[in-house]
Parts: structure tokens; C-alpha cells; sequence
């Protein structure tokens, strides 16, 4: 972490993350439910700053909500986890984006977080 930043130290990230949790910025919600997208097949070197471009044109996202996993190692696993406002802006994405074909010859996979659940 960078030492002498203003805030007391804290990141920004952590600053947001605080609010959200706080319930101070609207539609700050952390849990995973209909308006999470769960996206897998992105190439090694996704970001979270390149998931938020892929898919905030299909709605406005949460504050740090969108996070390319990683692995302990730090290197990514190539999924990720997209936080929308609204659960329409998460539908058109996994309608759209599932099964997109990449340049590089991969597919995207993309389904809602609670689509597990439904089936069972």
C-alpha cells in the first residue's frame, strides 16, 4: 500500500468499498444476486478496469463492481464478476456476451450469479 495518501491511508478502493458497505452511495450492494454476472474465457491479462468497459454499456455497475478473479499467485484465472445496479443491465449482458466468440478464438461465457440456484 502507498504510505502518506491522504484519507488516513486508505486506498480509494477501500474508501469505496467502505461507502457501499455503509449503504451511503446508491444501489451499493455487495451480495451476489440477480443483478451479478459471472463471466469466464477472458484472456490472462484481464483487469478489473477492462471488465468495467466490456460491460458498462449494458448498465451502470457498483462501485468496485467489476473484479477479474485471481489466483493465489496473483496471476488471472480468467473469469470474473460483474456488480450491476439494475438486474436488466446484467440480463442483456449474459444474452449478449454468452457464447461471444473471441479474436483470439475463445468463447465468453457469461451467466447470472443466481442461475445455479434456480435449477435446483
Amino acid at each position: 500500500a502507498m504510505g502518506g495518501a491522504m484519507g488516513g491511508g486508505m486506498g480509494i478502493s477501500e474508501i469505496f468499498k467502505a461507502l457501499v458497505k455503509s449503504g451511503l452511495l446508491p444501489g451499493g450492494k455487495w451480495q451476489n444476486d440477480e443483478n451479478t454476472v459471472f463471466v469466464s474465457g477472458l484472456p490472462p491479462d484481464t483487469t478489473n478496469a477492462d471488465l468495467l468497459a466490456i460491460f458498462s454499456p449494458f448498465g451502470a455497475i457498483a462501485p468496485g463492481g467489476a473484479f477479474a478473479q485471481t489466483n493465489p499467485d496473483g496471476t488471472a484465472k480468467g473469469s470474473g464478476i460483474i456488480n450491476f445496479l439494475e438486474a436488466n443491465g446484467a440480463g442483456t449482458a449474459v444474452s449478449t456476451l454468452n457464447n461471444a466468440s473471441l479474436p483470439n478464438g475463445a468463447v465468453l461465457k457469461c451467466r447470472s450469479f443466481n442461475m445455479r440456484e434456480k435449477g435446483s
